[in-house]
């Protein structure tokens, strides 16, 4: 089976919930940290659709494959994003790297890298099991 498309679903989740992020972030101090779960809420749309189209939840290997294509998605708009940064701020990578030290760079990087590992598994994991039990008692319950 292709799952092309709920990688699909998984990108343009991932791309509106970002812009929907930043747009409020202009409006409210909600801190950068908050993007951490832009991943997590693209790989639960894409289970979810998963779930809608097929009547249950990935196989085994259906959902490691969802969930490495999709951290290798994320890694990319992250380093799109980054990369169109530092072209409007060219010295504000090293700025941060002269503020903190390589070593905790790197350590931040990787870091965050497992977190978003871990929420995207996450998303495609427990969420996407919930949304299957909540599909299948609004079924069964009588109209």
């Amino acid at each position: 089976m292709s799952l092309n498309r709920y990688l699909g679903w998984f990108v343009l989740t991932y791309l509106g919930a970002g812009l929907v992020l930043a747009f409020i972030g202009t409006f409210l101090d909600i801190g950068s940290g908050a993007s951490a779960i832009v991943p997590m809420i693209a790989a639960m749309s894409a289970g979810d659709r998963f779930v809608r189209d097929h009547g249950r939840i990935p196989t085994s290997s259906e959902k490691w494959a969802l969930v490495n294509a999709s951290f290798a998605i994320a890694v990319v708009l992250t380093a799109v994003t980054i990369l169109a940064m530092v072209l409007t701020a060219p010295d504000a990578p090293l700025a941060i790297v002269d503020a903190v030290g390589w070593v905790l760079t790197v350590v931040l990087l990787i870091a965050g890298l497992l977190v978003t590992y871990g929420l995207i598994w996450f998303g495609y994991g427990w969420l996407t099991s919930r949304t299957l039990r909540n599909r299948t008692k609004r079924v069964q319950q009588p109209s």
